[in-house]
């Protein structure tokens, strides 16, 4: 094919200038369009730990347990990384713990009870 004659040559330039912008756009567009997927479906960050699925974060668990001024994440994560060395400090917050809403959150001792019996205790109160 022969490029454009001299009497095409308006028409055939216009024609190639219409295509390169229409490329430069679609070029455009799709890198916005890959920019904002970041936005809606966030990179996951594998070697980040969450505080409960972290085993060096269990001591100090445990010692929030003992002072009594603990979560259910604490618990949780004590009966997850079997942490049998916390038994004693469960009985006794089993104990102080009301069957009513406590700060720990409702359901509190019922969760204790939980994860007495995950680390084996074999109390029939739990």
């Amino acid at each position: 094919m022969e490029s454009c004659a001299s009497e095409k040559a308006k028409g055939c330039s216009r024609d190639k200038t219409r295509w390169a912008w229409s490329l430069l756009i679609c070029a455009i567009l799709a890198g916005v369009a890959h920019g904002q997927s970041d936005r809606v479906y966030p990179k996951p960050q594998p070697d980040k730990y969450a505080p409960a699925a972290d085993p060096g974060n269990v001591p100090e668990a445990i010692a929030r347990v003992k002072s009594g001024d603990f979560f259910a994440v604490d618990v949780e994560m004590i009966a997850e990384f079997h942490a049998v060395e916390a038994i004693p400090a469960l009985e006794e917050q089993f104990v102080r713990v009301q069957d009513t809403l406590d700060v720990h959150g409702p359901l509190a001792k019922e969760h204790i009870a939980s994860a007495l019996v995950r680390l084996g205790d074999k109390d029939p109160a739990y």
